[in-house]
């Protein structure tokens, strides 16, 4: 049976349009609709992509946007 923990969508054809899908997920988890990704291609942005306030509070969040093959034998780590 299918499921959402089994369903792979194929990824976007250029990275760019991979993190506005992530800015986009995160602006409705966070509730934030100022969250933004971080910088400009070639900018150094110290691993944060995207980055917001949840729930408009006053603590800042951000995210890092991974390529991440669920058929590959690798794994996402902290660091």
């Amino acid at each position: 049976m299918k499921t959402l923990s089994n369903f792979q969508l194929p990824p976007p054809e250029q990275w760019q349009d991979f993190e506005l899908l992530c800015r986009d997920l995160w602006r409705a988890i966070w509730s934030d609709p100022n969250t933004k990704k971080n910088g400009r291609s070639g900018q150094d942005q110290h691993g944060v992509d995207v980055y917001g306030r949840p729930n408009l509070g006053s603590d800042w969040a951000g995210i890092q946007c991974k390529k991440k093959n669920i058929y590959a034998d690798k794994t996402i780590t902290e660091k």
